[in-house]
């Protein structure tokens, strides 16, 4: 077994070397990453070289990918039992402390990492709150909600983020329904005074947030109208703000190519989930 610092140093030789435009050496990184990847604190080593913003951005986004692919192969395996029709989660090769180094991480590191390593994270954090919500991950709805009330726009915006990537995992698990309903319950009230508050602010950060907002909110009806939608004047009080947003005149910039301007503009991302809604 490698200490900490050892596995650490060690991860970030393999990685850099996986980057080297020899086939041979970076057959060798290959090989040397599968004979350390199953050394315990593997997992908390990648998120730390993630993280770390003196460590060269190639080796930076090689960890969070290895670590994304960690998550997704190895976080929760289940074994179907036929008799009773159903899966039963296997005891999980990471430590307790190590799943809880990572899921009391994940979110805030998701603040500090360049925008191109995001997205790597969102996978990671859904597949783990995907397995692990509610039962292992108890405190997750109330962090995400807390965040979401924050007076940082950057703060609310990964908070958001994070609601979207585990809306867009149980908004087709028909199994998974009463569940569902019980986040929209939770999470949406929230979100309706947080878009409420912002409607009015017109800068790009506001409304990459609302577009984040229409997007959660098209997720809670993949499977019909749920029960908090249907309490009193909540989803008139959703349309109006919907309303408001598809209604903005969207600022173009100037000497900008018309695809450019549907790719890259917020306005009109947000404008495009409301009219999908």
């Amino acid at each position: 077994l490698m200490n900490m610092d050892s596995l650490s140093s060690r991860s970030v030789e393999v990685l850099q070397a996986s980057l080297s435009p020899d086939p041979n050496i970076r057959h060798q990184a290959e090989a040397a990453i599968k004979e350390i990847c199953d050394q315990p604190g593997f997992l908390s080593v990648l998120f730390r070289i993630t993280m770390e913003e003196s460590i060269p951005f190639g080796i930076r986004q090689s960890a969070s990918i290895l670590m994304k692919n960690e998550v997704l192969a190895k976080w929760a395996k289940f074994s179907f039992d036929p008799s009773t029709d159903s899966r039963k989660r296997l005891p999980s090769q990471y430590s307790a402390e190590e799943q809880n180094f990572v899921r009391g991480n994940l979110i805030n590191g998701m603040l500090h990492v360049p925008h191109q390593l995001r997205p790597i994270l969102g996978i990671t954090f859904s597949t783990i709150a995907y397995a692990d919500f509610p039962s292992q991950w108890q405190d997750l709805f109330s962090v995400l909600l807390q965040n979401a009330q924050s007076n940082d726009p950057a703060v609310i915006f990964i908070s958001c983020y994070c609601i979207r990537q585990l809306f867009k995992k149980f908004e087709l698990q028909y199994k998974k329904k009463e569940l569902f309903h019980n986040m929209i319950s939770q999470t949406m009230p929230v979100l309706l005074k947080v878009f409420t508050d912002i409607s009015s602010i017109d800068n790009a950060q506001s409304v990459e947030i609302q577009a984040l907002i229409c997007k959660i909110f098209y997720s809670t009806l993949s499977v019909g109208i749920p029960p908090y939608l249907l309490q009193g004047d909540v989803f008139l009080s959703w349309l109006q703000l919907l309303m408001t947003v598809y209604s903005r005149d969207v600022p173009v910039a100037q000497n900008v190519q018309e695809s450019e301007i549907y790719h890259s503009n917020p306005w009109w991302k947000a404008q495009k989930w409301c009219i999908q809604i």
